[in-house]
């Protein structure tokens, strides 16, 4: 019949089996077979599972003409294992009704087996061993290894692989880490290895002694941290432009004083004291500071030297990101970078957060979001069932409430199970946002005051020239020139004919 008839292509979307924590997308087309304007009134996700979420270019009602289409992107990420079903309904003012697309999809563990630790024990100065580590996939679905970060010497990876690595169900993959020290002493860094299911690398830490050198044997200091030794230390997640501190204690183990006459730490970290004392049987605690210029994980070493030329090293890491997300003491807050697929109309997105919020609470929790560097005009929105709302400057979304901005931070309230909470469980609120700033309005480009050059005039015969003019001066003196290189050139053809 005559009117707007709408297909949803395709209609019901089985993701399969998706490892949790990580996220498969399917891209759907909405289209008017019809004979006139179809007009989408909404993409309705009400009660829809958040594991899966729905995304498009634009706000409802949208209008398509017949003929074209418009796609819609679905995505699965479960953050449990099991069964996952739900739907969305595509509401318009098609002739044939509304259209639900129904979805399914089912979250699997990760089952990776992957060596926690290598000893290399005791090794001679200037020999060199080596271990193979050995990474299993033992899950269903194939992985891939996206980063593999080095150690520091004297440890190496030989022949190190390149990224991707993707690992099918049951394959596994090999590394082979030498330690050859070129001085007495003991030893520690690690291997990173990040997968495509999570932010955070887990580490293989690696530890070794170097016996030898002149019979001088190091060991004598340990490094803690909370009374425990440690191989490596992580700073976590810090603001760029910022700095975060970190207090190790050095223990000395033996019955005479050390003197460290160097003391040091690769950029982006430091130290501000370079040379003391840790007593015999001693400790001193020593601050290192950690002041991140770009995005993601930075690996360093804090290097110590003592005043007999023995070393003692340990591998430091940490993050570094452009937002940070807080909340009230004692609530547990998680937070990673975030991109969204598009942006809404009028907005250059800057960057996005995804931040969860868990503990005891019920209500409404304060959020704190700081930026390294805020952009002018400043513009946040949530992606809330099929629609951009906004949040600063004008709020927009139900269940967000107190909102403010000061300084490099932007506050506001956030209630439980609201609208603007993905988490359906209570006491615990999920909520990604984008960031970014105003488009600025274009008035079109100025019209160029271009200046033509002067016509040559026809050597050995009489010629006119007309002097340069430009666009601003007038439409007439244009034409006079337009005329003058046709009159002769129409001169130079009959020349040429008689």
């Amino acid at each position: 019949g005559k009117g707007p008839k709408i297909k949803v292509s395709p209609a019901f979307i089985d993701f399969g089996y998706v490892l949790v924590g990580s996220s498969k997308s399917v891209s759907i087309e909405i289209q008017n077979t019809g004979n006139d304007p179809l007009t989408i009134n909404q993409i309705d996700t009400s009660g829809l599972n958040p594991a899966f979420s729905v995304q498009f270019v634009g706000t409802t009602p949208l209008t398509l003409q017949p003929g074209t289409s418009m796609t819609v992107v679905v995505s699965f990420n479960p953050s449990t294992d099991g069964l996952y079903s739900g739907s969305f309904t595509v509401n318009s003012n098609a002739i044939n009704g509304n259209i639900t697309v129904n979805l399914q999809g089912f979250g699997i563990p990760v089952d990776v087996s992957i060596p926690s630790s290598v000893d290399f024990g005791s090794v001679q100065v200037d020999q060199i061993v080596s271990q193979k580590i050995t990474i299993k996939n033992n899950s269903v679905n194939t992985i891939r290894i996206v980063q593999i970060d080095p150690p520091t010497e004297p440890f190496t990876i030989q022949n190190p692989p390149n990224t991707p690595i993707s690992l099918a169900p049951g394959d596994s993959t090999s590394l082979i880490v030498s330690f050859q020290p070129t001085q007495a002493g003991t030893y520690s860094s690690y291997v990173g290895i990040l997968f495509d299911f999570t932010d955070t690398p887990s580490l293989i830490n690696l530890t070794g002694t170097a016996t030898g050198g002149g019979g001088v044997t190091l060991g004598t200091i340990q490094f803690q941290k909370g009374g425990n030794q440690i191989t490596n230390l992580y700073f976590g997640k810090v603001l760029l432009g910022t700095q975060g501190i970190e207090t190790i204690t050095l223990v000395n183990t033996g019955s005479s004083d050390i003197q460290i006459v160097s003391a040091s730490a690769t950029q982006p970290y430091r130290l501000v004291e370079s040379s003391f004392t840790v007593p015999a049987g001693g400790t001193k605690d020593l601050d290192i500071f950690f002041e991140p210029t770009a995005n993601g994980l930075i690996s360093g070493t804090l290097r110590l030297e003592d005043s007999a030329g023995n070393t003692y090293t340990l591998s430091i890491s940490g993050e570094g990101t452009d937002v940070t997300v807080s909340s009230s003491p004692g609530l547990n807050v998680s937070f990673s970078r975030y991109t969204f697929s598009s942006a809404p109309s009028g907005v250059i997105p800057r960057t996005g957060v995804s931040f969860v919020i868990s503990g005891s609470f019920s209500g409404s929790v304060p959020v704190n979001i700081t930026m390294s560097d805020p952009p002018q005009d400043l513009k946040v929105y949530k992606y809330v069932n099929g629609t951009w709302k906004e949040i600063y400057p004008n709020n927009e979304c139900n269940g967000i409430s107190n909102v403010s901005f000061s300084g490099n931070t932007l506050s506001f309230n956030i209630q439980d199970n609201s609208e603007c909470d993905l988490s359906g469980d209570s006491g615990k609120i999920t909520d990604p946002l984008l960031i970014g700033s105003a488009a600025p309005v274009s008035t079109g480009p100025e019209q160029p005051s271009e200046v033509l050059p002067p016509p040559e005039t026809d050597k050995g015969s009489a010629g006119c020239s007309i002097a340069s003019t430009g666009f601003d001066g007038g439409f007439l003196a244009y034409t006079m020139v337009i005329v003058s290189l046709i009159f002769r050139y129409l001169r130079r053809k009959l020349a040429q004919q008689t």
